[in-house]
């Protein structure tokens, strides 16, 4: 979905913006646009972020959905002056953060339908965008950074590939716990489930993964290829110490990532990616498999999503350990390893992985 700004009119002049909040929060670095609005409209006492983006007297209106990918130059202007924000800052809480390295050092392409009032700045392919992030109005959250003095939505939470908190190692929470409803990311309470009104994202109970865990350590590398600063961990470091993936580029990281997943499709079916993904993640938190063979379907269910999206921690193991042929229920190659040099920052496998 492309920018749709719903503007009634088109701001012309200075005289048209919306005036500076005379109360605003300032953004963390890896908050999301929509959350420092939400939190700049609970500063000012307002119940809901639609009444900063649709304000009864103005010339400017625009839609939550359009927040994430926020594209129009007026968009940006209006924005601005409404946080006292710099183009370069709202961009930087938005999906467009990634675009460049996720293109992997091309020139971001435009997206279709944008002309020329869009702003400069670089734009996510929608390719790209399907493909790394949930639909703009969903996220998942953590229960226990809700918890937190200062309680916002990381922008990271958005993506397909995020499944663990990487302060906390505890499961990102997908649906209320009181009525299942899918979290929005639009919503006046950052904690209450805003369908049935009394769900707390924060009275979940949750047991965090070990600091060794290569589904925490993927979600490290991932965030850390993205640019994103990360709370130290000093088990975590050890765990890898002798992998050459924290040396590289986040642009070579991704396109490393990007080869081992597509050559790993091409080598397994979507039960064998499910098997393996278990193997490296053995533990409560991983529903074991019925030994009669499951459905794709029934996978996806019981992984909350394709195993495609599962694929980081699985790529992040391959530095330190090995998957037999013997493997209950797997069918690999032929080689009776696959894995990742971890000596040196060139991948290498046995079964040509790469």
């Amino acid at each position: 979905m492309g920018n749709k700004s719903m503007n009634i009119h088109r701001i012309v002049n200075d005289a048209d913006l919306p005036a500076p909040l005379p109360l605003r929060v300032p953004p963390c670095n890896d908050e999301d646009l929509l959350s420092v609005l939400r939190r700049s409209a609970a500063r000012m006492g307002y119940p809901d972020v639609r009444w900063l983006l649709r304000p009864a007297r103005g010339n400017w209106f625009l839609d939550e959905a359009d927040i994430p990918l926020l594209s129009a130059e007026e968009d940006y202007r209006a924005l601005g002056s409404l946080l006292r924000l710099s183009r370069e800052e709202l961009h930087s809480h938005t999906l467009h953060r990634f675009a460049r390295l996720l293109e992997s050092g091309e020139s971001p392409r435009q997206p279709p339908g944008q002309d020329h009032t869009s702003t400069h700045l670089p734009q996510m392919n929608p390719g790209l965008r399907e493909a790394y992030f949930l639909p703009v109005r969903s996220l998942r959250i953590c229960p226990l950074c809700l918890r937190e003095p200062v309680c916002y939505d990381r922008l990271y939470w958005r993506m397909r590939l995020m499944f663990y908190c990487p302060q906390h190692r505890v499961r990102l929470l997908e649906k209320c716990p009181s009525c299942k409803a899918p979290i929005p990311a639009s919503r006046p309470s950052p904690y209450t489930c805003p369908r049935c009104q009394h769900g707390d994202y924060r009275s979940v109970d949750t047991t965090p993964l070990s600091p060794e865990n290569p589904l925490y350590l993927g979600e490290r590398l991932l965030l850390g290829a993205l640019g994103f600063e990360l709370p130290s961990d000093e088990k975590a470091a050890r765990s890898l110490a002798s992998s050459p993936l924290p040396t590289l580029t986040g642009a070579s990281y991704l396109n490393l990532l990007k080869a081992v997943t597509l050559r790993l499709e091409a080598l397994f079916s979507e039960r064998e990616l499910f098997l393996l993904i278990q193997y490296f993640s053995r533990g409560p938190h991983i529903s074991r498999p019925s030994s009669t063979p499951g459905t794709a379907s029934q996978i996806r269910h019981s992984q909350g999503g394709s195993p495609r999206v599962r694929l980081p921690p699985v790529f992040c193991s391959f530095t330190s350990r090995s998957i037999p042929t013997t493997s209950p229920g797997f069918a690999g190659p032929t080689s009776n390893t696959i894995g990742i040099s971890a000596t040196t920052p060139h991948a290498s496998t046995p079964s040509g992985l790469l």
